[in-house]
């Protein structure tokens, strides 16, 4: 049997009655890095592609150009322009928040992913159990599921942007 070191234990957390408002995320974060809370149901799979893109200089540098070029009240709300409001709030709350606040919602984009046709075609969502074509969707495992949002992800950014002219 293997044994877990204690520091890569899963942590047990307990939220208080103000909930994840009152969490002191610098007891579990000693980095200078904001984290994404997992409260949503497809957050399990989505944060860690969405900080794997963060700290991709040059597609941050396009989605948070794309955020300003298009402006924050554009009739087309796509991924691009939620995925430049997140990437401005991490930076955002890396550098103002105290190390006990230091993390984000990405509730806004998710949201906008899940209304893309697309994705719920290739059954990314935790919630439905059937295709739009109403045929059964195999589920699949959190490292697939990663791996198709990854996909789906880029290949709308590059259809977003390439419009733009911004990548």
């Amino acid at each position: 049997r293997i044994r877990v070191p204690p520091q890569d234990l899963k942590p047990s957390i307990s939220l208080s009655v103000r909930g994840i408002d009152s969490f002191d995320f610098g007891q579990w974060n000693q980095t200078d890095f904001v984290g994404l809370e997992n409260s949503h149901p497809d957050a399990s799979y989505t944060s860690a592609v969405l900080l794997l893109l963060y700290f991709t200089p040059e597609l941050r540098a396009a989605v948070i150009n794309e955020q300003y070029n298009m402006g924050l009240y554009a009739s087309h709300r796509g991924l691009a322009i939620e995925l430049g409001f997140l990437f401005h709030m991490l930076d955002q709350t890396r550098e103002c928040a105290e190390s006990q606040h230091r993390s984000c919602q990405a509730t806004n984009f998710l949201r906008s992913f899940r209304r893309q046709p697309g994705a719920l075609a290739l059954g990314l969502f935790s919630s439905h159990n059937t295709s739009a074509s109403g045929g059964d969707v195999v589920n699949m495992s959190l490292p697939l599921r990663a791996e198709a949002f990854h996909r789906f992800l880029l290949s709308q950014l590059d259809g977003e942007l390439s419009c733009q002219g911004s990548l």
